[in-house]
């Protein structure tokens, strides 16, 4: 269960370090983000689902590498920054589905 939690935890963190690179205007005001996914090199995971705040998501599709690596981002526009974010994804090795759901802590991003 450990490491189930330990990979969701990678996971959801990368996911929210990638929402790091944010494009801004001079008011401080989120123009866009740019957002994807990414996995520790050779756990090669499904993305079902990535959703923000119950309210608007991303495509993932198959995931094999790398964290701070993802291959395919997706530019968002006209949504504010998102608190949560929840994730549902295949572990192919394992034939097994995971749902997992976090906060985004702003001040760190700040």
């Amino acid at each position: 269960m450990a490491l189930i939690m330990d990979n969701l935890i990678k996971c959801l963190t990368t996911l929210t370090f990638t929402l790091f690179a944010v494009g801004c205007s001079s008011t401080g005001k989120i123009d866009y983000m740019v957002a994807g996914v990414g996995t520790e090199n050779g756990n090669a995971i499904l993305g079902r689902s990535v959703v923000f705040d119950d309210k608007w998501g991303i495509p993932s599709g198959a995931i094999g590498c790398c964290y701070g690596e993802t291959r395919a981002t997706v530019s968002v526009y006209d949504q504010k920054f998102p608190e949560k974010v929840a994730v549902e994804w295949l572990d192919k090795s394992e034939n097994r589905i995971y749902f997992g759901e976090v906060a985004i802590d702003k001040k760190v991003i700040n």
